[in-house]
């Protein structure tokens, strides 16, 4: 019709064509990650593990229920094929990043959905949550909130399933909790979007009730976890412990530091990777404040669900906020949402919308030009966000620490170092009813080389906690060779029954495995010399 202002999107692709940004966003997060496929467990997982095999009790109540006991007994007939529980992590990444690309194009043109999704999908940030099975947690609670949140979103009684999928998510781990918070802001992830709604008789109403027993959920959720005293959340645990929480100047801290990592986890300016806070940060978090502030004078961006997406932020941040001596990358795992939100509101407004009047006729002569330049800007700026999360995520995997065979990325360090340790005891065929003695005179000589002062004779070095802690205590090696009695980690030498055998370690987790006779005659030739 005459008159008409021109679409302010783009006409709909052939439908091969029109699943190609779906395709991108999964396979960019599949290509920025896949070498978490080649570490071993680490850590936390062998509580896990050793829980799922009956090795060590449960954890007691539903905590996290569906991402440990469920889900390791599920991958319990894959023994200790380290591959394919990090193929599930993995997996349940890229599905998280292609359910959000969904979720975005509801409101979103496609180029502006690409972006947002893909800011998420290769993120640096996320690199333990994918690179740490233990950490499956996390990818877990954002899956099913995910899709909570498609589900509430549709028409009809459908939308009912999105209560039982939030259920899950907050099994999975408690960091979902006040998702519904956000939730209840609109224009938001609720929101028809841009696309024509299809009549809906009592549709707004059943979204509401829908909020009304998310809500619902999640306190009585928080109320069960604060009378069952979960992790001592109630009774409160010491300020040194490593799950303290508190109210304080730390929160602040925590909140700038993570605020940071979103902004400035760029290869050319990131110098370390560190699970610690870091007030340097101020700079790109005071940036990205700046930014999110300057967007609520804009009409279009408020349309746009602005407001919704910085709340989506600090609704999920904000339960590790509390933590007196954690701040992890991988807690970003949730929030990183709310700014993938904003990040296709700001693309969508910059390319996409109508340009506004000037001049009556001129009204809206940018758009189709604009219109134009919207994929070429969106590829250009994906590959950079794809290259910079693949040659971050191998920058991380990489740091050197002190010795060239240890990493400074805990997760990747103690897993190789459980490979190791493995790999050796494997190869030694122990006997069933061992009782392994662990011991490492190379440990102290190294510390010795690098710190000529150090008391190595009466104090435990590094290199001695850190494959001790790599072996949790011990209790991997038990989890991986269930014929083991038991295992005793030895800073000095101790005389052993001749059934036992000492495991002779160096730093970096390779083994070798001894009789007592043959130690005596090592020392006696060594005290000889």
């Amino acid at each position: 019709m005459p008159g008409t202002a021109p679409s302010a999107r783009p006409s709909p692709a052939p439908a091969p064509l029109s699943h190609a940004p779906l395709v991108l966003v999964v396979t960019s997060a599949g290509l920025v990650f896949a070498g978490a496929l080649a570490y071993f467990f680490s850590q936390d997982d062998f509580a896990a593990l050793a829980r799922a095999r009956g090795i060590i009790p449960p954890v007691p109540g539903v905590w996290r229920w569906v991402s440990g006991p469920v889900y390791f007994a599920l991958m319990r007939p894959w023994g200790l094929a380290a591959t394919a529980y990090h193929a599930v992590n993995l997996l349940a990444h890229c599905a998280c990043a292609g359910l959000l690309f969904t979720l975005l194009r509801r409101r979103f043109a496609a180029p502006a959905a690409f972006l947002g999704a893909l800011f998420f999908a290769t993120h640096p940030a996320l690199y333990t949550a994918v690179y740490w099975v233990a950490a499956l947690n996390e990818i877990l609670a954002l899956l099913f909130a995910l899709l909570c949140i498609a589900w509430a979103a549709r028409p009809g009684r459908a939308a009912w399933l999105a209560v039982p999928l939030f259920g899950l998510s907050l099994l999975s781990k408690e960091t979902t909790l006040l998702l519904p918070a956000a939730l209840w802001i609109a224009p938001g992830w609720l929101d028809p979007g841009h696309s024509p709604a299809t009549p809906e008789d009592g549709g707004d109403r059943r979204r509401r009730d829908v909020r009304i027993a998310l809500s619902v959920l999640a306190l009585v959720y928080l109320a069960l976890w604060l009378w069952s005293d979960a992790f001592g959340a109630r009774s409160g645990l010491p300020a040194a412990a490593p799950y303290a929480v508190g109210i304080g100047r730390h929160a602040v801290v925590n909140f700038i530091t993570y605020l940071g990592w979103t902004a400035g986890t760029l290869l050319p300016v990131t110098r370390k990777f560190d699970d610690a806070a870091e007030p340097g940060l101020w700079p790109w978090a005071a940036a990205l404040a700046a930014i999110w502030i300057a967007g609520l004078f804009s009409a279009r961006l408020r349309r746009s669900g602005w407001l919704a997406g910085g709340a989506t932020f600090v609704a999920l941040i904000a339960p590790v906020l509390g933590l007196r001596n954690h701040t992890y990358h991988y807690y970003l795992y949730s929030p990183l949402i709310g700014v993938a939100w904003c990040a296709g509101a700001l693309a969508d407004a910059a390319f996409l919308a109508p340009a506004p009047a000037r001049a009556g006729a001129t009204a809206g002569a940018n758009a189709p030009r604009l219109r134009a330049l919207a994929w070429p800007a969106a590829l250009f700026a994906g590959a950079l966000l794809l290259l910079n999360g693949a040659l971050m995520v191998r920058k991380i995997e990489s740091m050197p620490f002190v010795n060239p065979r240890l990493r400074a990325e805990p997760v990747v360090d103690r897993a190789l170092i459980a490979r190791r340790v493995h790999d050796g005891l494997a190869a030694a065929d122990l006997p069933p009813g061992a009782r392994l003695l662990f011991w490492s005179p190379s440990s102290m000589i190294y510390e010795r080389s690098l710190h000529p002062d150090a008391d190595v004779i009466h104090a435990e070095t590094y290199w001695e906690r850190n494959v001790r802690s790599a072996l949790m205590e011990g209790l991997a090696v038990r989890v991986m060779f269930p014929q083991v009695d038991s295992v005793t980690f030895l800073h000095a030498y101790t005389p052993a029954p001749a059934d036992a055998r000492f495991v002779l370690y160096d730093p970096d987790g390779t083994v070798t495995v001894a009789t007592p006779a043959h130690v005596d005659s090592m020392l006696r030739q060594a005290t000889a010399r």
